[in-house]
């Protein structure tokens, strides 16, 4: 069991890691000379590898971010 302010706190870093981490698979995204040193196969591998990532991490964030107003607005104290 978990009491109710440290379970926001976790979830606050997991929100803040996915927050984190979606500009910078955007970025990879966007950079042809960070693909440049790849095949075109192994270029389409890392762009839809990249994709996933980003378009995970948004869906996680979007779940954190419901999770932390879910819990906020309990009057349940330990999880």
């Amino acid at each position: 069991m978990i009491k109710k302010e440290e379970l926001l706190k976790l979830l606050s870093r997991c929100l803040d890691a996915e927050e984190k981490g979606i500009p910078i698979y955007s970025r990879h995204l966007g950079n042809t000379l960070f693909l440049s040193d790849f095949k075109k196969e192994e270029q389409k591998k890392v762009r839809d590898t990249l994709e996933t990532l980003k378009t995970d991490s948004e869906t996680h964030k979007t779940i954190f971010e419901d999770l932390i107003k879910r819990i906020k607005g309990s009057t349940k104290d330990v999880y």
